[in-house]
């Protein structure tokens, strides 16, 4: 028994080698942090950035040209999920492969080639919202809190077993591109605060229930069809619009007098549809916002031109 105690705190406090897949700002901050204040727990073997990162700025700072920049080993694969990609990561003798905003799907394989497992940051509060776009669907669905997760990887997409979760209100948020950014905000102390029981082996872990569970696949929505479809109740149809924007990518558009607008902002009216005006009538302007009609009320939106 003392032996295998003793093995045990050998495991737990050797230095961890450790992988990072990822890109922008949560990858580059997050391995900032192993580099500077976890060097004596870890060692940063190396990072597999999302494809494309075409190593250039942009709405996000590139991962790959802060690997280059700061000489971390760059590790990049047509098919990540392919025979040499996984003969590549066993030998490398990872104990953890971290991802941090990765945008492809691991397999089984892949995920238990890492002594101690594979983690990831994921952007809803677990079990709700496994899946793609779950910043999106929230607003959609008018939740008034969210989440950030930090949690094991399994072969079933966002189902691994939780180590730490933040939770935090969403009723003011006015856009989806809004939210991602709270997101990314939240997510960074999660893992700062995590990543020592993590590492030391002390973490804990809590099998998420599936009961709760709420999912959406990358099917679900088509982020093309933004045209305003104004005949919907004004709760959701400011919630639809909410969750469609999201610059530089897309943003919800309508059509008046010939021209299309692009809509940037959003709030609900209060007050009942009295003059009966036909869902999508514009009923007045006043520069770059519009006030118009809903199915039951309005919304004032706000445009960039």
């Amino acid at each position: 028994m003392r032996r295998n105690s003793l093995t045990t705190e050998r495991k737990r406090f050797s230095k961890k080698r450790v992988a990072i897949f990822g890109w922008g700002t949560l990858a580059i901050e997050l391995s900032k942090f192993l580099i500077t204040q976890k060097k004596m727990d870890c060692e940063i073997i190396f990072c597999c950035p999302n494809k494309p990162d075409i190593k250039r700025d942009q709405w996000q700072p590139s991962f790959k040209n802060y690997l280059q920049k700061n000489n971390l080993k760059l590790f990049e694969s047509s098919e990540i999920n392919s025979p040499a990609t996984l003969d590549f990561i066993k030998e490398q003798n990872l104990d953890f492969l971290f991802s941090l905003q990765y945008n492809k799907i691991l397999k089984k394989e892949i995920l238990e080639a890492s002594k101690f497992g594979s983690i990831n940051l994921h952007y809803s509060p677990l079990p709700r919202y496994r899946g793609v776009a779950a910043p999106t669907w929230a607003l959609i669905n008018g939740e008034k809190e969210f989440g950030v997760t930090l949690h094991y990887m399994d072969p079933l997409v966002d189902e691994g077993d939780i180590i730490a979760q933040s939770f935090f209100s969403i009723g003011q948020v006015e856009s989806c591109r809004a939210l991602y950014d709270l997101c990314l905000e939240k997510s960074i102390p999660l893992f700062m605060q995590n990543v020592d029981s993590i590492l030391g082996l002390k973490n804990e872990r809590v099998p998420q229930d599936s009961s709760q569970a709420l999912s959406y696949s990358r099917k679900s929505i088509n982020f093309s069809q933004n045209l305003i479809q104004w005949d919907q109740d004004t709760r959701s149809l400011a919630n639809w619009i909410k969750a469609l924007i999201f610059p530089p990518f897309q943003l919800p558009v309508f059509v008046w007098q010939g021209k299309e607008f692009e809509v940037v902002g959003v709030e609900a009216g209060l007050t009942k549809n009295q003059d009966l005006k036909s869902p999508g009538t514009v009923i007045s302007r006043s520069g770059e916002k519009f006030k118009i009609a809903t199915k039951d009320s309005y919304v004032i939106v706000k445009t960039n031109s």
